[in-house]
């Protein structure tokens, strides 16, 4: 059985662009709440 050795995690993009989808899940997230967010908004700010 294998054994796990390391565990990467990349929250800043530098692996992967994760842009869009950060933009995406907290315009789900506000929304759910009521507020109204575009990815254009988002990259924005």
């Amino acid at each position: 059985m294998a054994r796990i050795e390391l565990i990467l995690l990349d929250f800043d993009g530098t692996l992967a662009d994760t842009r869009r989808a950060n933009a995406l899940a907290y315009k789900q997230a506000l929304a759910e709440a009521g507020y109204r967010l575009d990815e254009e908004e988002y990259a924005r700010r």
